[in-house]
């Protein structure tokens, strides 16, 4: 959620995250916030001694964002005493935490992608399933095959039937998925299920 104003205030490692604070503009105004009883919090704010901002807090891993954790109505001498506040530690520990949660599903996928991977990082078949053309001939990733439309294309993996009434998807070079009867193909159940 950066908006226009919005300003990266203090970026660290943590727990093997790179974790951000950024202040956004608050789209509450502080008078409907506060109560009387801190008109001269509100004026603070309105006069621009006081900055009056939503704090978010985002994990990432390798610029991916996995988490953030906000906090609205902020109110602080300047963006970086919100760091010594006790928020940011507990907004902190909450994207990390989230960021870790989805690692560990991530971490799930990436297990299957990684099965699924060549030993040289290209993408490989399943080894229950072989990806074959019509006549019986095995088709690795990587190959050129020719459409039926006359189009040829780089082969780079794929996906077996998930059920008996699917035919499964291959995958090409330029990121697209296709049917194999697209390729003249078919997939073959070779050995017993992954």
């Amino acid at each position: 959620m950066l908006t226009l104003n919005s300003i990266r205030v203090h970026s660290e490692e943590y727990a093997g995250l790179t974790v951000s604070f950024y202040a956004h503009p608050e789209s509450i105004r502080p008078q409907d916030w506060y109560g009387a009883e801190d008109a001269d919090l509100v004026d603070e704010i309105l006069s621009g001694r006081c900055e009056w901002f939503t704090a978010q807090v985002v994990a990432e891993l390798d610029g991916v964002e996995l988490d953030s954790a906000y906090l609205g109505a902020c109110a602080y001498p300047t963006f970086e005493d919100f760091l010594s506040s006790g928020y940011w530690e507990d907004l902190r520990d909450e994207a990390t935490e989230g960021a870790r949660r989805r690692l560990a599903t991530l971490g799930d996928a990436a297990r299957r992608v990684n099965a699924f991977l060549g030993s040289d990082g290209r993408a490989a078949l399943s080894p229950s399933w072989q990806l074959q053309t019509l006549e019986g001939r095995a088709v690795q990733a990587g190959e050129q095959l020719k459409s039926f439309r006359g189009e040829v294309m780089t082969i780079t993996g794929g996906r077996p039937p998930l059920h008996q009434g699917s035919t499964g998807r291959v995958w090409t070079e330029d990121g697209r998925e296709y049917f194999p009867g697209v390729f003249d193909l078919k997939w073959v159940r070779t050995g017993a299920p992954a």
